[in-house]
């Protein structure tokens, strides 16, 4: 699954903690940083990759597309969806 680095204040020394994010902390995070690097939301950019519209994206134009791209296949390996598409799904 996803994980998250954070900063944590031991003594005078500053350390690094990983932790094992949710489902849903991994897709809050991939809702952000889609948002924040595409200027998109979440689900445009997986509509757009499962479209083929990425298919072959320019780094210089679109750096991080591989990045998020590389998440989907974390995110959803058994089908699991981000909380706005089983709202979708049932209504």
């Amino acid at each position: 699954m996803a994980t998250a680095r954070t900063p944590h204040e031991q003594g005078d020394e500053e350390d690094v903690q990983i932790r094992e994010l949710t489902l849903e902390e991994a897709w809050e995070r991939f809702e952000r940083d889609v948002r924040r690097f595409l200027k998109i939301s979440g689900q445009e950019f997986i509509e757009k990759w499962d479209r083929g519209d990425y298919h072959d994206p320019d780094p210089d134009r679109y750096p991080r597309v591989m990045e998020l791209a590389y998440r989907l296949d974390v995110l959803r390996p058994e089908g699991i969806e981000p909380a706005w598409a089983r709202k979708a799904a049932h209504g």
